[in-house]
């Protein structure tokens, strides 16, 4: 019985390593879309600001 036990409490572990595998993937796919999104917002400040920018100069001018 104590051999069954060892090899049960083996796939067990097996399978919780698994599945915390597949949660810290989960994790860093989220990260890196945060990541992305993040650079997207920050490319779509710069533009407006440089469109503002130029309006400004423009209307200066």
């Amino acid at each position: 019985m104590l051999y069954l036990e060892k090899i049960l409490l083996k796939e067990l572990l097996d399978v919780r390593r698994m599945m915390l595998k597949e949660i810290m993937r989960e994790i860093e796919i989220e990260i890196k879309k945060k990541g992305q999104t993040e650079a997207m917002i920050e490319e779509a400040w710069a533009a407006h600001a440089k469109k503002t920018e130029a309006q400004r100069v423009s209307s200066v001018s």
